[in-house]
């Protein structure tokens, strides 16, 4: 099988915190991610940029990557 080559532009996102730092904020990882789809952005890169990847645990990293893949398919297909 051949291996499908990633084209186009990639982003390497910040993860969105609440004012008091303690809690990731949905709602505007929502709306980061559909403004970057609209932008014509081809692939989002979750939980690499800042650290926040060493700094949040298993679930918060499940949740992020959950948001965010789910966000890339409903801005793909719609």
């Amino acid at each position: 099988m051949e291996m499908k080559k990633f084209r186009g532009t990639f982003t390497v996102m910040v993860t969105p915190f609440t004012d008091d730092s303690l809690e990731i904020n949905y709602e505007v990882l929502g709306k980061f991610v559909d403004w970057q789809i609209k932008e014509g952005i081809h692939g989002l890169i979750a939980l690499g940029s800042t650290g926040e990847f060493l700094s949040l645990n298993e679930e918060e990293r499940y949740n992020v990557s959950k948001a965010v893949v789910e966000e890339q398919v409903v801005g793909y297909l719609f």
